[in-house]
C-alpha cells in the first residue's frame, strides 16, 4: 500500500511541477522542449510502480549509468587523443629548437653565422621518427671587424648577382660533411644558400 501512496504523491509533484514550470517560462521556442521533459517525467512517474514491481527500475538506471559512462569515457579518449596530438607537436618544435642552435654551432665553426634555418623532420610515426629529412640554410660570411661596411657602388643597368667562389663551394661542402657526419642526411637533402 505504500508504494501507491507515493505513487500518488508522485503525481501529484509532477502535476505542481509542469503548472510551476509553465508559470515561470513563457510560451515562445522553449514550450516544445518544456512539453517533452514533461512527458518523459510523466511516463516515467506513471511507469514507476510497474517498473519497481520487477526490479526494471534498476535495470533502467544501469542501463542509463552505463550509458553516460560509455559517453564520458568516448569524450574522455577523444580528448586525449588531443592531448597526445598537442604533445607530439609541441615536442616535435622543441627538438627542431635544438637541432637549430646545434646546427648555427657546427656551422660557426666554418667561419659563418646562419641567417634562416628550414628544418623538414620526419612526423611520420614509425622507426624514422624524427629523422631531420631535408634542410634549408641561409648563411653568410663573418667579418672580421664587426664594423660598418661600405659595398662598392656601381652605376648601371647590368646587376649581378652573388658570384660563387670557390671559398664558398669550399664553405658549403665542409657544411654539408659536418651536417651529413652528425645528422646522416644526404647532401642532395641540403640546400645552403651562402651571402656576403
Amino acid at each position: 500500500m505504500e508504494f501507491l501512496s507515493d505513487w500518488a504523491k508522485n503525481i501529484v509533484y509532477y502535476i505542481l511541477l509542469v503548472k510551476l514550470i509553465s508559470q515561470l517560462l513563457p510560451n515562445g521556442n522553449m514550450s516544445k522542449y518544456i512539453k517533452l521533459f514533461t512527458g518523459v517525467l510523466l511516463i516515467v512517474v506513471v511507469m514507476e510502480p510497474i517498473l519497481s514491481l520487477r526490479n526494471l527500475d534498476q535495470k533502467v538506471l544501469s542501463n542509463i549509468m552505463n550509458m553516460e559512462n560509455m559517453l564520458a569515457h568516448k569524450d574522455y579518449n577523444s580528448q586525449s587523443k588531443t592531448y597526445n596530438q598537442i604533445n607530439d607537436q609541441l615536442a616535435i618544435n622543441l627538438y627542431k629548437k635544438q637541432v637549430e642552435e646545434h646546427i648555427r654551432k657546427l656551422v660557426h665553426d666554418e667561419g659563418v653565422e646562419v641567417s634562416r634555418i628550414e628544418i623538414e623532420v620526419n612526423e611520420d610515426e614509425g622507426d624514422h621518427f624524427g629523422e631531420i629529412v631535408a634542410m634549408n640554410l641561409n648563411v653568410r660570411k663573418e667579418t672580421a671587424n664587426k664594423g660598418v661596411t661600405i659595398d662598392k657602388i656601381e652605376i648601371g643597368n647590368h646587376h649581378t648577382a652573388h658570384d660563387v667562389t670557390a671559398e664558398d663551394i669550399i664553405i658549403e661542402k665542409n657544411i654539408k660533411i659536418a651536417l651529413r657526419g652528425f645528422y646522416n642526411i644526404a647532401p642532395d637533402n641540403m640546400n645552403i644558400s651562402i651571402s656576403q
